[in-house]
Order: C-alpha cells, then structure tokens, then sequence
C-alpha cells in the first residue's frame, strides 16, 4: 500500500515560497509545484530548505531526469525571480465577446455587438486600473495594481500576468491569486474565471493617493463612500474617482 504524504505546512510553504520569489526557481513561471530536492521517499520530512518550486515543465524534466539535481540546487540558490524583481509573464486563457467584471457582489459587464467595445470598470485619476478591450471575439485584460506609494504589485497587459516578487507574499493557485502585505493582511483576493470574468473578491487599490476597497462585499471609496450590489451593463466607465 502507497504511504500518503502529509501536506505541507502552510508555514513552511510559505516560506519557501518568499525564497523562491514566488515562482520556478529556473524560469520564474508564477504556476509551480512544491519540490523536495531530497526525494520524500529517502527524507519524509518537510523541510523549508529542503523544498524548492519547479513550474510543471521543469518539474516533468527531473522527474524525467533530463534536468539534474545539481541544476536545481544552483538555481534555488539564486532564483530566477529574484533576478527579475517581477514574475515571468503568464497568459491568462480570456476570449469572446462579453466581460465581467466582479467586485464583490456587484457586476460591470460589457458585450461587443460587432464593432468592438471597451470596459472601464475602475478609473482613478483619469487613469484606467482596470480595462477590457473586446474585439473579433479576441478579450484583452489590463490591470493595474500598486501599493498606497505607487509602487507596482501586479500588472496584467494584454492578458500577461505579472507581479512583483518584492511583496510579502503572493500565492497563485489553480484560477485564484492572492497577494498578502503581512500575516493574515490580504491585499488582493482575485479569481480569473476563463473565458470571460474577472472576480475581484476583497482587496485594495490605491492610485495617486486615492483608495477603493471592496470589503465584505461593499465598495469603499477613499475610506467614505460605501456602496454594494452594484449591476452595470454597457457603460464604458464604472467607477471614476
């Protein structure tokens, strides 16, 4: 009988991941899996130092043994991200000819009816943090988030995601990515459902010394105005503050 491996704890997960710069030590893909460099069936045991982060390409190759141990170990001693100071571009899989654009429990959506259309959902300082360009069925996501001094923390151009390995940490697994300021301080809770809606769960973006936060599923605009249940189709601009 197969012995069952105990997940690993979400400390020492964590962990490796901030050491990683949270993707493939040998090529920064932000979609990885958690690799013991010391093979589980001669150690059995989880160790931060002992596990590095291989994007499934390159986890395949050692499996393989195309891609020796030694490799590895040069490469998670000096990750690839932490070169970068941002993760490798990754796809997002968005296509059609509608968007949805969700902020908790409120929805902006928008249709291209044949000539193409545009979706502003979030506008801050005449500067558009979040737009859609729908056209001959191609679905064109850009984001832009930064922290209260305008620093960058994740950027979406043309549906590449990206985001800097400079933060506390960022977890991306299966459709969701979440990115944390500090323990238990989350500052971005987004789940990109393919092919067509973007999720935005609870989290904050700040531009230009302005703030809109979506709490508890009610829009919080620079710390006074509240509002929830928000439903807009066919308006190229949401919210402009």
């Amino acid at each position: 009988m197969r012995e069952e491996r105990p997940a690993i704890p979400d400390p020492i997960a964590r962990e490796v991941r901030q050491r990683c710069g949270f993707g493939c030590v040998i090529c920064g893909c932000p979609i990885v899996d958690y690799e013991h460099m010391l093979e589980w069936a001669q150690v059995k045991r989880h160790v931060a130092d002992e596990i590095t982060l291989l994007c499934p390409d390159h986890h395949r190759a050692k499996t393989a043994r195309r891609l020796p141990l030694d490799k590895i170990i040069e490469a998670n001693r000096n990750p690839y991200n932490l070169r970068q100071s941002f993760s490798t571009p990754n796809p997002l899989y968005y296509y059609g000819n509608t968007a949805i654009i969700k902020f908790g429990n409120s929805t902006f959506s928008m249709s291209d009816h044949g000539s193409g259309a545009v979706m502003i959902p979030l506008m801050v300082s005449n500067t558009p943090l979040i737009q859609v360009n729908l056209l001959d069925q191609h679905f064109l996501l850009n984001i832009l988030l930064c922290d209260e001094k305008n620093n960058i923390i994740l950027i979406i151009k043309d549906n590449a995601i990206q985001y800097s390995v400079g933060t506390w940490d960022v977890e991306y697994t299966g459709r969701t990515i979440i990115i944390r300021q500090a323990s238990r301080n989350i500052f971005i809770d987004i789940e990109f459902i393919a092919p067509h809606t973007v999720h935005f769960k609870r989290g904050k973006f700040y531009f230009n010394g302005n703030s809109f936060e979506i709490k508890n599923n009610s829009l919080i605009l620079n710390g006074t105005m509240t509002f929830s249940s928000i439903t807009i189709a066919q308006t190229k601009v949401g919210i402009n503050i």
